[in-house]
């Protein structure tokens, strides 16, 4: 990935909260840990990870992070930037005609 201006971080942000809120035209990948929970745990997880808005305030943060608390266990989601095949990273995540963005949700303790 090129390095970032503030503008294209500012992109990128918009770009992450728009597709964590629909999971629009990229992939959802769940780690096993996830995936066995039960319909009404996983929805509220899904949910959480939907309006997530706990990120930091630091000017580099492209909102693709993100560390919860669900029934005292510790669940985190991570977005990756990758080209439209799917082949290699993308070399530019503030623009999505070029990114397809791919978010794994997991258990901390998963890993």
């Amino acid at each position: 990935m090129s390095k970032t201006n503030n503008n294209d971080i500012s992109r990128i942000r918009q770009l992450n909260n728009q597709f964590r809120a629909t999971f629009k035209d990229s992939d959802v990948i769940e780690t096993s840990s996830v995936r066995k929970l039960n319909v009404k745990d996983h929805a509220q997880v899904i949910s959480i990870v939907k309006t997530f808005t706990g990120f930091s305030d630091k000017d580099d943060d492209d909102y693709s992070f993100g560390v919860f608390f669900y029934k005292d266990e510790k669940f985190m989601f991570k977005i990756d930037y990758y080209d439209k095949n799917k082949l290699k990273f993308s070399k530019n995540p503030a623009d999505d005609k070029v990114t397809c963005r791919v978010i794994t949700i997991m258990k901390a303790r998963s890993l």
